[in-house]
């Protein structure tokens, strides 16, 4: 297992197929999948300066004066019912990692599991 702690970070990533899928088509969205994310993927090299300057600005001075404010796209989101899950009216919103926070912090103050909807 990776080591885990601060300035370290942990990411996982999933690709879903139809199970009824022919072997070529599940061969070939792993592959792609593969090369789009993971430590050789595209995306991933993209990102990686992106994820070290989020952990390096957040060490600094003037980020330890202020808030983080993480509310982009709050209160533009609805459930969207043939999607059975909530949606931002934007292309870029923080609306899954704010529903993901909210979840857990209602997991952190449960005194049950049954407390837990």
């Amino acid at each position: 297992m990776a080591s885990q702690g601060p300035g370290k970070t942990e990411v996982w990533s999933w690709i879903q197929v139809d199970k009824a899928a022919p072997p070529e088509i599940k061969e070939t969205l792993k592959v792609t999948a593969l090369r789009t994310f993971g430590p050789a993927g595209n995306f991933d090299q993209d990102d990686m300066d992106n994820w070290q300057q989020c952990s390096r600005s957040g060490q600094g001075v003037v980020s330890h004066s202020y808030p983080l404010n993480v509310q982009m796209g709050l209160g533009h989101e609805s459930y969207q019912d043939y999607l059975e899950a909530w949606a931002s009216e934007s292309i870029y919103s923080k609306i899954n990692h704010l529903n993901m926070y909210s979840h857990w912090a209602k997991v952190m103050d449960a005194k049950s599991w049954n407390d837990i909807q």
